[in-house]
């Protein structure tokens, strides 16, 4: 039986990061504030013409973030359809 997939990366060729990758070994800094981490996130701001921009692993350390940032507080209610780490970043960062 063949697999069928619903959605396939759409990632340039590996050539593409090949140079990435050496600056990376070079360094041997793989994230938070390392050279290649600060490059992206500076060339992101730059793109997308915002003065600050952060770049976390996942989407709870986004959320808790933001909640913490504009310190909210109080009751939530969300969909028990969600993730646990939704409700993780809740409980964490409200």
């Amino acid at each position: 039986m063949t697999p069928v997939y619903v959605t396939q990366p759409c990632m340039p060729p590996l050539g593409e990061f090949i140079p990435y990758l050496e600056t990376i070994w070079r360094n041997k800094w793989l994230s938070n504030a390392g050279p290649v981490h600060e490059q992206l996130e500076a060339e992101l701001a730059q793109y997308l013409g915002v003065e600050h921009i952060a770049l976390v692993a996942n989407g709870m350390i986004a959320l808790t973030i933001a909640l913490q940032a504009l310190e909210i507080a109080g009751e939530v209610i969300t969909t028990p359809f969600s993730f646990v780490a939704t409700s993780n970043a809740i409980l964490s960062g409200g």
